[in-house]
C-alpha cells in the first residue's frame, strides 16, 4: 500500500478500498468462469460415464459416430455375437437372472452364453447407460437386475 504525497489516511484508505473491491469483483468474476467450466466438465463427465483416463481416441471416435455406446471388443461396427450390442447381451443375460448380476456375473454370462469377451472398460459404462439414461436395469445390494417395467 502506497501512499501518495500529501494524501490523507483517510484518503488513502478509501482508495485502497476501492481498489480491493475492484480487484475482488474482477477475481469472483474469473472464478464464477472457472467454476461454470468446472460444473460443464463434471456434467459431460457424469452423462458419458466417463473414467479419470477417459475414452481412448479410437472409442470417442466410434462413440461419435454411431453413439451406439456399445463397441464390442474388437468389432468395427459395436456389435458382438449375432449382431447384439453389448447393451443387449446385458439385458439379455440379466433377463436370464431375476435375482440380479454382479459386473463379474454379467462377464461371465455373457462370456457363456454368446461367447464374448467383454472388457470391463467397455461394459461398466453400458451399464450405467441402461440405468441411468435407458433407465431399463437398476443397481440393487451391489447387483444390477432389470428395472421393474423390464422385467418379466
Amino acid at each position: 500500500m502506497s501512499i501518495v504525497p500529501q494524501e490523507s489516511i483517510h484518503a488513502m484508505l478509501h482508495r485502497r478500498l476501492s481498489e480491493l473491491e475492484s480487484a475482488i469483483e474482477l477475481a469472483r468474476a474469473a472464478l464464477k468462469e472457472m467454476e461454470d467450466e468446472r460444473d460443464l466438465a463434471s456434467k459431460i463427465i457424469r452423462e458419458n460415464r466417463l473414467q479419470k483416463s477417459g475414452p481412448t481416441q479410437q472409442e470417442g471416435t466410434r462413440q461419435q459416430e454411431g453413439d451406439s455406446g456399445s463397441a464390442a471388443n474388437g468389432a468395427t461396427d459395436g456389435r458382438g455375437a449375432g449382431g447384439m450390442t453389448i447393451k443387449q447381451m446385458a439385458l439379455a443375460v440379466l433377463a436370464d437372472h431375476p435375482d440380479g448380476l454382479s459386473n463379474s456375473g454379467i462377464f461371465e454370462a455373457i462370456r457363456s452364453r454368446f461367447g464374448q469377451e467383454i472388457q470391463p472398460k467397455s461394459l461398466s459404462p453400458q451399464l450405467g447407460r441402461l440405468a441411468d439414461r435407458d433407465n431399463k436395469i437398476v443397481k440393487e445390494n451391489g447387483v444390477w437386475k432389470l428395472a421393474e417395467k423390464n422385467a418379466g
